[in-house]
């Protein structure tokens, strides 16, 4: 590894002191960068936790990272990409899903596989407070009856 690069970066207040947090996307591991300047100066990092997938989204709950996995596009593979050395050199196959990492420990605490027509990720986004969260499609009948606009502010 020769530095960092093709990083998403995100910023999370941990035990009390400024920590940043990285997806290290064509390896598959998310990195801690201690002290943010000098570390991205210097290409340096500490790994935290590996995921099959190419990373996309990066989110925080309290000491917990939630992290984006998407496979390859179009039955490619990751050729050329150190994320497929590691996920050989770790006997897993690429997966599409959602990531919960123990940043204290690295541990995977939970996943969520996403299987079928949806293989990629783009990005992640917790949702504070809120409970039974739903997507609604623009092209179901499902709109007419969950979303209304008030006409007094039409």
């Amino acid at each position: 590894m020769n530095g960092l690069y093709e990083c998403d970066v995100a910023a999370s207040v941990f035990a009390g002191d400024q920590h940043w947090f990285a997806l290290q996307n064509c390896e598959g591991v998310v990195i801690h960068l201690p002290r943010l300047r000098a570390d991205l100066d210097k290409g340096t990092f500490e790994p935290v936790a590996f995921c099959p997938g190419y990373l996309r989204g990066l989110d925080f709950v309290g000491n917990y990272a939630i992290v984006g996995l998407s496979k390859s596009r179009e039955n490619r593979t990751f050729s050329g990409l150190e994320l497929d050395d590691n996920l050989t050199k770790n006997k897993v196959e690429p997966r599409c899903g959602l990531y919960v990492i123990d940043l204290e420990t690295g541990d995977v605490v939970h996943w969520a596989r996403i299987e079928g027509v949806v293989t990629e990720l783009y990005d992640v986004a917790v949702l504070p407070n809120r409970r039974n969260t739903a997507a609604v499609g623009f092209r179901t009948d499902e709109i007419r009856r969950v979303v209304s606009i008030d006409p007094s502010d039409a």
